[in-house]
């Protein structure tokens, strides 16, 4: 296995930022270990659901075949 620094990105808009919240966007990198076959090319953050003072931690993100 491999530990690289992933791109992050965001895919999509927060219902909270529609009605007119704002995004903090810290962690634009990840550090991801995997078998070097599987690792992703960029990690998609769904923040399709978050509403106004939301977060979205690491550990609610998956991928099947890495560990973040």
């Amino acid at each position: 296995m491999v530990t690289m620094a992933i791109s992050c990105t965001i895919g999509c808009t927060a219902p909270g930022i529609i009605r007119g919240g704002s995004l903090r966007f810290a962690m634009r990198k990840l550090n991801v270990r995997a078998l070097p076959k599987d690792l992703p090319d960029f990690i998609d953050a769904d923040i399709s659901k978050l509403d106004i003072g939301d977060k979205l931690y690491v550990t609610e993100m998956k991928n099947k075949n890495s560990l973040f």
